[in-house]
């Protein structure tokens, strides 16, 4: 239905029908929330449908589908904002990190050094990206709260 729009997505009609799945992402990549429901759509597919194979192998077709999601992200960079696609890169990162560990952990063939290893790894990248999206929001946060209430910052 967007396709049939893309040449009007400035159009009033068209923003107020569709906006919110374009409203960000750069003109060219005006389907890009649909790429994030497929990837989300696939992993809960994988999980489900693929139930009956081995963990290692559901983790590493997830691994490959957010490492395609990587690509597509690093090489489209479909938001208008750099910040947004930073963040973006950086969560996907932070799923590889954590699937590439859990990986070990379904083996059942690590010590308990490594573990708590690959665990604290996980742990860390989760940690940081929470800190680094936290201060993306709080940097942003007060132009927001200007543009949403101006006459409480007025002089």
């Amino acid at each position: 239905m967007m396709a049939k729009h893309r040449h009007r997505l400035d159009d009033k009609e068209v923003k107020s029908k569709f906006g919110f799945l374009f409203i960000g992402y750069k003109k060219k990549q005006y389907y890009w929330e649909l790429v994030i429901l497929y990837r989300k759509i696939a992993m809960a597919s994988i999980a489900v449908f693929l139930y009956s194979i081995e963990r290692p192998i559901q983790a590493l077709i997830c691994f490959a589908a957010i490492m395609i999601c990587y690509h597509l992200q690093e090489t489209r960079q479909p938001y208008m904002e750099k910040s947004l696609n930073d963040l973006e890169t950086r969560s996907l990162i932070v799923s590889l990190i954590t699937i590439y560990c859990g990986l070990y952990f379904v083996t059942d063939e690590l010590s308990r050094t490594s573990q708590i290893i690959l665990f604290l790894l996980v742990l860390t990248a989760n940690f940081y990206f929470l800190i680094y999206w936290l201060m993306k929001v709080g940097s942003k946060l007060p132009s927001i709260m200007k543009k949403k209430h101006p006459r409480m910052y007025s002089k």
